[in-house]
């Protein structure tokens, strides 16, 4: 159900391979602004203030990513930020009505939020999800290979739509 006038801050959509977890597939990225997790060292400062970026109207922006998993052929679509849970209603919506035009639609969502604290509001929306906050002392570099995908800091996991952890360490090995 739709929210009366309901906007996000967007700071910009694009495709990306590195973020996907696996070792080959596209995927459409949409990094929605804001975010109050603080973390030291953050690599996004820009994203955490919505302030910074236009509002868009949320039935646009379903229609913009729609064209934009068309235009790139895939059906993975990625939320990221700042940290997309702190609009979690309207991520709610966008995954929604997202699965209503894209057949067979697969969500990953990048969180600072620990899996505990957010397992049972997002149950259901993501095939893969990111969770915890970047940790300066804990930091790693970051990358993807054919092999394993690296996450910025050890702390960090990845998630299965089933609840399993699928990394050690701030490492997914596929």
């Amino acid at each position: 159900m739709r929210l009366k006038a309901m906007k996000v801050h967007v700071a910009g959509i694009s495709s990306t391979f590195i973020d996907w977890p696996d070792p080959i597939s596209q995927a459409v990225i949409v990094f929605i602004a804001g975010c109050h997790h603080d973390c030291e060292g953050c690599q996004s400062l820009k994203l955490k203030e919505e302030s910074n970026f236009v509002a868009i109207d949320i039935d646009d922006l379903s229609n913009s990513l729609y064209d934009e998993l068309i235009l790139q052929r895939t059906n993975k679509l990625i939320f990221s930020g700042g940290d997309p849970l702190y609009r979690l209603e309207e991520v709610k919506y966008l995954i929604a009505d997202l699965r209503n035009k894209v057949k067979d639609l697969q969500i990953c969502i990048y969180t600072g939020f620990k899996y505990d604290e957010i397992k049972n509001q997002v149950n259901g929306l993501f095939d893969f999800i990111k969770t915890g906050m970047f940790d300066m002392n804990k930091r790693q570099q970051e990358g993807k290979t054919d092999f394993q995908i690296v996450l910025a800091s050890t702390n960090q996991e990845f998630w299965d739509k089933n609840g399993n952890k699928l990394s050690e360490n701030g490492i997914y090995k596929f």
